[in-house]
């Protein structure tokens, strides 16, 4: 069978934060015995905590995205959490042959510069788009 990703908007486990502890997918146990019955879903993507978490759970992996509202910076212990100005972000999944990449993004308010590599994967060109953000290159 091929790899399966589940996308879920409420967690369905706990992610080690007090204050998610009431937002949790309300039958998430019986949603993890039933994927233990399909070793293809490889993969479980989830929102609705506004924070990145990402990790492995009963033998498949997890990622958590903090979403495009109001992320947070969450205080581990107790019910209460601060709200942070951060840009919104979301996930690109990418799925090639068996592997499942997860790649975390954020909504960018400026694009400063532009490169295209070499065809060798070499550094190649540089397009300033902000001439005045100044650039060290290694």
């Amino acid at each position: 069978m091929a790899p399966t990703i589940l996308f879920l908007h409420h967690p369905p486990f706990p992610l080690g934060v007090d204050y998610f502890r009431e937002m949790l997918l309300r039958n998430g146990d019986e949603l993890e015995t039933l994927l233990d019955r399909h070793p293809q879903v490889k993969h479980v993507a989830f929102g609705h905590v506004h924070l990145t978490a990402y990790g492995w759970s009963s033998g498949r992996s997890f990622s958590a995205t903090r979403g495009t509202c109001h992320p947070i910076h969450p205080l581990f212990e107790g019910m209460s959490t601060r709200y942070v100005d951060r840009p919104p972000s979301y996930e690109v999944v990418l799925v090639e042959g068996g592997r499942i990449l997860a790649h975390s993004m954020e909504v960018a308010d400026m694009i400063v510069a532009r490169e295209y590599a070499d065809d060798d994967g070499g550094p190649g060109r540089i397009e300033l788009l902000k001439p005045e953000v100044q650039w060290a290159r290694k």
